[in-house]
């Protein structure tokens, strides 16, 4: 609304009463002084706003608001407050709980894989191997959630609140867990970081983009990229990632010999230029009809995803048409060295589309160029 008002393509804003609008007399002028002008109404009520009284009623009419809805919200807090000191849950339970008359139980459908959750990061000290068990029994956390599982001393027996419940470990396992966590900690604040890479490396499993990752140890940076569809345990179970220079220094040493490469086997093919052309139209009809397939609900995203992937490696290796591919300067190395680390990336997001990575092909990823 703010923004079609400074558009100038609004009238008059119109709304029932003043407190459906704000119940906030400091909210009220901030709104209003971002209008640009604009007029507002209320259509079961009458304000003027251009006279001392008008406004004067406005004021008189938006504190009322204000202090009802913090009576409110006031009668709502001492209402949780009470129940909160009689040992009630509130809201909604944690994973592996729910509520029977107002009390945290164990969920029966989800005990035994919370606990063998919990058994098998107390034994490995390996949350990937602990999401790994869990959807073994149908319980498919991601990596953040899971953490903040680990975080819950409700799974010690004892809410946020101080208040008994089930426990799935003791207090000593509880302290363990939250001191492994502490040690293992590192900073990873760090403004304005650029990875070379950003959003061209692809996991080769899933067809994920692979997150780059940056840590400080020892007063070092060591940034890697990785994918996390085998943290949540979900999509396959191969454990793939890469450190930054590693693959840097891969396409400095491997660039020109790759486009080479393409080259000549552009030159050589057997197939014309429009029976390639030809070719990769219908694979891109199918990738269309694909994607409509899945929007319709026909098939599932893993299923999606996993022909998308077949699809999109059947297009990547009809040969490239020598004019698409980039054309580098004989020094091009010489001036890469020299440019600050955004333009390294600039450099990389304009000469390819994305780099494939799976376990077997680390040593020698599968480079797409732009064009």
């Amino acid at each position: 609304m703010i923004e079609d008002c400074n558009r100038g393509v609004l009238d008059v804003v119109l709304f029932t009463a003043l407190d459906r609008f704000t119940r906030s007399v400091s909210a009220y002028y901030s709104i209003v002084e971002q209008m640009n002008g604009v007029p507002w109404k209320a259509v079961l009520e009458d304000y003027d706003t251009t006279t001392s009284d008008g406004q004067f009623k406005v004021n008189i009419m938006l504190s009322i608001g204000q202090a009802e809805a913090d009576r409110t919200s006031k009668r709502v807090k001492d209402i949780y407050d009470y129940r909160r000191a009689k040992g009630e849950a509130i809201g909604q339970a944690p994973i592996g709980y729910k509520i029977e008359n107002q009390a945290l139980v164990f969920d029966p459908e989800k005990y035994d894989g919370v606990k063998a959750m919990f058994n098998t990061y107390l034994t490995t000290l390996s949350a990937i191997r602990a999401l790994e068990c869990g959807a073994a029994y149908g319980i498919k956390l991601d990596y953040g959630y899971f953490y903040r599982v680990l975080k819950n001393p409700t799974y010690a027996g004892r809410t946020e609140y101080g208040h008994i419940c089930p426990a799935y470990i003791t207090q000593k396992e509880y302290d363990t867990i939250q001191a492994i966590k502490k040690s293992r900690a590192v900073s990873t604040k760090h403004k304005g970081r650029v990875y070379l890479f950003s959003g061209i490396v692809i996991c080769g499993y899933c067809g994920n983009r692979m997150a780059g990752k940056a840590r400080i140890q020892n007063g070092r940076e060591y940034i890697r990229y990785q994918c996390f569809a085998d943290r949540a345990a979900l999509h396959h179970k191969t454990h793939i990632e890469i450190s930054e220079p590693k693959l840097e220094r891969f396409l400095l040493n491997h660039l020109n010999g790759i486009l080479s490469d393409l080259r000549y086997k552009a030159e050589i093919t057997d197939k014309g230029k429009e029976q390639r052309e030809r070719e990769r139209k219908r694979l891109q009809g199918k990738l269309e009809r694909l994607k409509d397939v899945y929007i319709e609900g026909d098939i599932t995203k893993e299923d999606y995803q996993e022909r998308k992937r077949l699809l999109d490696r059947e297009l990547s290796a009809i040969p490239t048409d020598t004019a698409h591919l980039p054309e580098l300067p004989k020094d091009w190395k010489e001036i890469y060295n020299q440019l600050t680390k955004d333009r390294k990336q600039a450099f990389w997001k304009k000469t390819i589309r994305q780099i494939e990575l799976t376990k077997e092909t680390k040593e020698n990823p599968r480079i797409i160029f732009l064009g």
